[in-house]
């Protein structure tokens, strides 16, 4: 069984490490959006696969998929779906409360309660970010808000712990270089980055820079699972 689930990891290694380099070089004979969302869902098989026991872990791969099915898929081919940014916002706050909910089953009292005080502390400080500092209605920004400040502490709590969480810690935090990077080149107006300089070939490459945090932290966070399944 041990020796079929190593060859499962192996063959979905194989396959992810194929799409990434698509994913990453000129979009010659598919459109590009339909390779990112696989390499997700593939994540998701994988997942499915190798898991002996439901877990937490599940819940935030499935609504993964769910959140980019709206902010992959349905952004790019359904523009006029003017909520799918909104429910993939919601569905990655799902994800992160997967998370936690999976950290804080590992954790020993004391951790427990740090975790949930430093969190629901960070979280309130981010809805009165929003209401004094930035003045908007866009229910988008509270979600986004409240999704981050998850990531930020799940990311935390898990480098607390990190010869248990490596790999999950590390794709975490690829996790949110991915958001930091869209962050930036969403907001031109706080972050001017003029053309010809060094941060402008940063922010501006041309391979899909996002997508070089956010697969290696998907395929990192299956292979967590992967581990955790076979302990």
């Amino acid at each position: 069984m041990h020796n079929k689930k190593l060859i499962t990891a192996i063959i979905f290694i194989s396959f992810e490490t194929l799409l990434f380099i698509l994913i990453n070089v000129p979009k010659f004979f598919v459109d590009i959006s339909i390779l990112e969302y696989l390499s997700i869902v593939l994540c998701l098989i994988f997942s499915l696969i190798v898991t002996k026991k439901f877990s937490y872990l599940n819940v935030g791969i499935i609504f993964t998929a769910i959140a980019d099915l709206f902010l992959v898929i349905l952004m790019h081919y359904c523009p006029s779906f003017t909520n799918a940014q909104l429910l993939g916002m919601v569905s990655f706050s799902i994800v992160q409360l997967s998370y936690f909910f999976y950290l804080y089953t590992l954790e020993n009292k004391t951790i427990k309660l740090a975790n949930v005080i430093t969190r629901s502390i960070a979280s309130i400080i981010a809805l009165l970010v929003c209401l004094i500092a930035i003045k908007t209605k866009d229910p988008v920004v509270y979600i986004s808000g409240f999704y981050f400040v998850n990531l930020v502490s799940n990311i935390i709590f898990a480098f607390i712990d990190f010869r248990k969480n490596t790999l999950f810690a590390i794709g975490l935090l690829l996790f949110a270089c991915c958001d930091v990077y869209v962050g930036i080149q969403n907001a031109p107006d706080i972050f001017s980055i003029s053309p010809g300089t060094v941060l402008y070939s940063i922010f501006y490459p041309n391979i899909n820079m996002a997508w070089i945090f956010y697969l290696p932290s998907q395929v990192l966070i299956a292979l967590h699972h992967y581990k955790c399944q076979r302990t």
